[in-house]
């Protein structure tokens, strides 16, 4: 290894390095034919060589690259071996026949590297002679730095006297050119002679500059001059723009988060002084149209929040409305957008970061720290801090886990520039964990709406806390979607009306929402995801017929969608039509027999039906496949109730009740059982700890009012039912209960307002009809009560065995023997 770390290291399999090293400025170890400490990169057998050498391997790429580009000298190497003689023939051949470049090779023989253009250097041995040459080479070297150095300074005094004296024939000119213009307005070539002059003024001025922007280190320099002037100045000049362009257009010497972060100083600069300037927007529409990966993302959100804030101000501009509308035809910029305002919409107050990130001495004070993105680089003092700060195990896997983590870039380099504090302090226990929460927000948001959520963030906690600005009452004026005109411009037809409709339900106005949506699914077609959102707002507005059409819909779509298909179960459930509930659960159980709840939704159906043995064979396969699923034996307790097995009914409550004691419905369903064994005690008793547990629960009380009837204790039973119709004023088996009460005790008038009540929440109920016939049983109007009863025992088909009890007490009370039996 080299002793000097700055020098990079690596093998033939590193295509990152391999592409990197070709930089004028690398310093580099590269292991060509492998490293014996990874025995895959070694080069040993012919096929090796084939691979290694082959025209589509990077690692042919990179030796081209350092053939025509640097001075290679060959220390051990066989220039005889035959795939290195081709790779110089190649590139030689691309070049007419010339290597473009000197190259040297070390050899103890008397040999001739001539026609590879390869000059020979003769070494008596391999030991002093090559030792003694390479340290001449060095001291040569070190001498040239400084020969070179001091003749540059001679040149440069000879170079100024002959600027001078050009600038002076330059200026006598301009200014000759310039009266000459003044006579003759339109001579567009006079201009134009004048222009290039101009250009010639500024090259002979500022070559040097022009000069030292090519090296590495003023590279940055000129980036940070460039990002103040854009960030600070309210109006640019020409040269601005240029340079933000040369640094758009220059790929060789800008990266492409150098782009970055120039893009983020124009945004700046829009939003600071609140001016809709046709050139500063069209820049971020350029940087969109260059389509560079990690750029053109940035770039459309902030346009997003650019337009926003500047609400009607740039309407007024034609060419800016029409480049907008070329990026309605591109589907990867109409997506974007769309997730743009899905994060807009979440509001700003959830996305911001935490405030204390600009108490790092990295940020504070610096925005261009702050808006330069993350990247890994030798030369990146930010990235290059955490190797000073990290005190956990392996660093390079710690930097592997941020780089691909989806949380903004500041909160990386933030995390590189700190160092753990250990220390007990007060309240920073509490501090910590609010951190950690926030962190959890924005990794929970990122992983839907990555990258364009990372880049809101960023703005956003930069107008919230940066030290010199802290105006968080510029953002109070963005996005809303139906308030600002940035719909009508940037997003088509179809993706116009999804934006419009997921704002209404956000705000849950459903019915706008609903002709949204349908206008979307006009244009578009039937799409899944419509329908579904369209689906929600049914759902939400109560309007389950259109609810119940629209999941038919996707189930014609997509017949396999589990979560639609449970959906249609408590649909069509909830409307009685248990054939169609059951088909569904069925067929959600042949698609996955694997989840114990699809056994318990066909079970649900089954109990509806009166079917409880069959539930509780559903509720046995839902339990043998999730032992631990509660729900099922709940359903299974109180479907062995209803068969009268109370003793397995008791024994679920038992077994429910230790798994989880504070749940007020087990005690209930083990206190029916308590009655039906007529151990009103023991009944008492549950109903009065579920009241405990939950003193609202409406059900308890009804529990209560049942145990009193059988007593026989009226008055206390009346008293329970008063209560919980109190807790529930519009369930009509309450008051129909309640009406059998005060039947039980001859008050009929009481019984028939409440029977009118009943009737009045559900006309055509079965039990009112039940009511009904008890009534006028009771009257001795028997035609009636059968009338009613018929009536019942038509509508509740499932629960007719309760009204054939109730009719053959009719006709017992008639001394209809013949039609009792």
């Amino acid at each position: 290894m080299p002793d000097d770390r700055s020098i990079k290291v690596f093998e033939n399999q590193n295509k990152f390095q391999s592409v990197k090293s070709q930089k004028d400025e690398a310093k580099f170890l590269y292991k060509i034919h492998g490293d014996y400490e990874n025995p895959d990169t070694i080069v040993l057998f012919d096929s090796d060589y084939k691979e290694i050498y082959d025209k589509s391997n990077h690692n042919q790429d990179a030796l081209k690259n350092f053939f025509k580009g640097k001075t290679l000298l060959f220390i051990g190497f066989s220039l005889s071996d035959p795939f290195v003689n081709d790779l110089f023939s190649n590139v030689k051949e691309m070049y007419g026949g010339f290597s473009v470049n000197k190259h040297f090779a070390f050899t103890t023989k008397n040999e001739s590297f001539a026609k590879y253009d390869v000059e020979a250097i003769k070494l008596d041995d391999w030991d002093e002679s090559l030792l003694e040459y390479l340290l001449e080479l060095k001291n040569v070297k070190n001498k040239s730095v400084v020969i070179h150095s001091e003749k540059k300074n001679v040149e440069s005094n000879n170079d100024y006297n002959d600027d001078l004296a050009d600038l002076n024939l330059i200026y006598e000119l301009i200014n000759k050119k310039t009266n000459d213009l003044r006579k003759d307005r339109n001579n567009v070539k006079l201009y134009s002679e004048i222009l290039d002059l101009r250009g010639k003024v500024d090259k002979l001025l500022f070559k040097e500059i022009d000069f030292l922007q090519e090296i590495k280190g003023y590279v940055n320099t000129e980036l940070q001059a460039l990002y103040t002037s854009v960030y600070s100045l309210e109006v640019f000049d020409d040269k601005v723009f240029e340079r933000i362009n040369n640094v758009r257009a220059n790929h060789e010497k800008f990266q492409w988060y150098d782009r970055s972060v120039i893009l983020s100083a124009v945004t700046c600069n829009i939003i600071h002084f609140n001016r809709a300037d046709y050139r500063k927007i069209s820049v971020l529409i350029d940087f969109i149209n260059d389509n560079e990966d990690k750029v053109w993302q940035k770039a459309i959100t902030y346009l997003f929040v650019v337009l926003n804030h500047l609400g009607n101000k740039w309407l007024r501009y034609t060419e800016l409305k029409n480049k907008l509308e070329s990026l309605k035809q591109n589907p990867k910029i109409q997506n974007a957008c769309i997730k743009i305002i899905d994060v807009f919409n979440i509001g700003f107050h959830n996305v911001a970061l935490p405030s204390n990130i600009f108490e790092n001495n990295y940020f504070k004070d610096n925005s261009f720290n702050y808006f330069l993105p993350f990247f890994i680089d030798n030369e990146n003092e930010g990235f290059l801090s955490i190797y000073e700060n990290y005190e956990g195990g392996d660093v390079d896997e710690f930097i592997e886990f941020l780089k691909d983590i989806p949380i903004p870039d500041q909160m990386k380099y933030f995390l590189c520039n700190s160092k753990e504090n250990n220390s007990k302090k007060e309240g920073k226990g509490k501090k910590k964990k609010t951190d950690l929460d926030k962190l959890k927000n924005i990794l929970l948001l990122n992983k839907v709406f990555y990258p364009y959520s990372i880049y809101i963030q960023e703005i956003v906690s930069f107008y919230k806390f940066f030290p010199e600005l802290k105006h968080a009452e510029i953002l109070n004026s963005q996005l809303k979607i139906t308030q600002t005109p940035i719909k009508e411009y940037l997003l088509n037809e179809v993706e116009k009306s999804k934006a419009l409709a997921f704002h209404f339900i956000k705000e849950k106005q459903w019915g706008q929402a609903v002709v949204n949506i349908k206008q979307a699914i006009n244009l578009k077609g039937k799409d899944i995801e419509l329908l579904h959102y369209l689906k929600v707002c049914y759902k939400e507005s109560k309007d389950v017929d259109n609810e119940l059409i629209i999941s038919e819909e996707i189930y014609g779509i997509n017949n396999k969608d589990e979560e639609n298909i449970c959906e249609l179960i408590s649909l069509y459930k909830n409307k009685k039509n248990y054939s169609k509930a059951m088909q569904f659960a069925s067929e959600l159980i042949i698609i996955n027999d694997k989840k114990a709840m699809y056994f318990y939704n066909r079970a649900v159906i089954y109990k509806a039906q009166s079917k409880y043995d069959k539930a509780i064979l559903d509720c046995n396969m839902g339990i043998s496949i999730d032992s631990e699923e509660l729900e099922l034996y709940d359903l299974r307790s109180i479907c062995y109730y209803e068969i009268g097995d109370n003793d397995n009914s008791i024994k679920d409550c038992d077994f429910l009740i230790k798994r989880k004691e504070n749940e007020p419905k087990y005690y209930c369903t083990r206190a029916l059982n308590f009655i039906s064994l007529m151990k009103y005690e023991d009944a008492l008793q549950n109903c009065d700890y579920a009241i405990k547990l939950d003193s609202k629960a409406s059900e308890i009380y009804h529990i209560r009012a049942l145990i009193f009837r059988d007593l026989k204790e009226y008055a206390k039973a009346l008293d329970e039912c008063n209560k919980f119709i109190r807790l529930d004023l519009n369930n009509v088996d309450y008051y129909c209960d309640r009406a059998f009460i005060y039947l039980c005790n001859n008050n009929f008038k009481a019984a028939m307002q409440d029977i009118k009540r009943a009737e009045k929440i559900d006309l055509n109920n079965p039990r009112v009809y039940g009511c009904y016939a008890n009534y006028y049983r009771l009257l001795k109007d028997y035609q009636k009560a059968i009338d009613y009863i018929n009536k019942a025992i038509c509508n509740d088909v499932s629960n007719s065995s309760l009204f054939i009890g109730i009719k053959a007490e009719i006709y017992g009370s008639m001394d209809d023997d013949e039609n009792f039996f």
